[in-house]
């Protein structure tokens, strides 16, 4: 990448990933576990992810955002409204 170039990178905070399985199996976790804590609020989950996995890249954040995030409802709810972070990495 050249150094004037730019990479977008969005997370939806609180952090819970899980690797879907197949059509109806259980969701498992992540082979690599970055030490997110679910129940953080979403300034400190943006800090410890910049930490955990975005300090050891070597990139630089330039600026962080905060945007909704809506995602796909369940049987409780048509839709949930996240908050997402987005950062601008620069090299």
């Amino acid at each position: 990448m050249p150094a004037s170039g730019r990479v977008l990178l969005a997370v939806v905070f609180p952090f819970q990933p899980f690797v879907e399985h197949g059509g109806l199996l259980p969701q498992r976790p992540p082979e690599e576990n970055l030490g997110m804590n679910p129940a953080a609020g979403w300034e400190e989950s943006v800090n410890r992810f910049a930490e955990a996995a975005l300090a050891p890249t070597g990139f630089d954040i330039v600026k962080v955002a905060r945007v909704p995030y809506l995602c796909q409802g369940d049987t409780g709810a048509p839709y949930y409204n996240l908050d997402d972070a987005v950062f601008v990495l620069a090299p």
